[in-house]
């Protein structure tokens, strides 16, 4: 039931030196656009829940933002993928589910680099030591409730959510703060 979903483009052009991250709450709702530049490409996406922001409009909003920033990406496909969120369990029997397919990115940031490889070793020790009780999965769980109580603050917050997200900003140009959120919110 919990599916993202991400756009973004693959622009082949350096023009980019640095990642960067927008919150537009008009254009994203409480989800970010992002900047990533690679070294013979830059991705230029944004991502959203459907259920809040629905696909068509987060493509038209997408586009809109692409033309207020001036970003050319003609010639370029629009790619999407869908991000599973809805962990549901990770071992059924025999067969094994890690990072998406379990449904353990965060639906707050879209990311799920980090659980699918702390996943896929998990379950690789699983298969090894059936009574293997996958401790880090269990940490990454405790994130993405973590992820997922900020995504509803964020969702609820509504028409102040510009205020949340200026707030954020403050608190993790704040060394103190800055290393609190990032210890708990791993």
């Amino acid at each position: 039931k919990g599916i993202g979903v991400g756009l973004q483009y693959l622009i082949p052009n350096n023009n980019f030196q640095d990642l960067e991250l927008f919150f537009r709450s008009e254009f994203f709702g409480p989800w970010y656009a992002w900047i990533f530049p690679h070294r013979e490409y830059v991705s230029v996406g944004c991502g959203a829940d459907p259920k809040n922001l629905p696909t068509k409009k987060l493509v038209a909003n997408f586009q809109s933002w692409l033309k207020e920033k001036k970003i050319d990406v003609s010639g370029s496909p629009l790619e999407a993928a869908a991000i599973n969120i809805d962990y549901r369990g990770h071992r059924f029997g025999n067969i094994f589910l890690a990072g998406d397919a379990a449904g353990l990115a965060s639906g707050l940031t879209g990311e799920g680099i980090y659980q699918a490889l702390v996943s896929g070793e998990e379950v690789a020790c699983t298969i090894l030591d059936p009574n293997f009780s996958a401790p880090k999965i269990q940490e990454v769980l405790r994130d993405q409730k973590k992820h997922q109580r900020a995504l509803w603050l964020l969702i609820r917050a509504g028409r102040f959510r510009p205020i949340v997200f200026r707030a954020g900003l403050w608190f993790l140009k704040n060394k103190r703060f800055r290393e609190k959120i990032i210890k708990d919110f791993g």
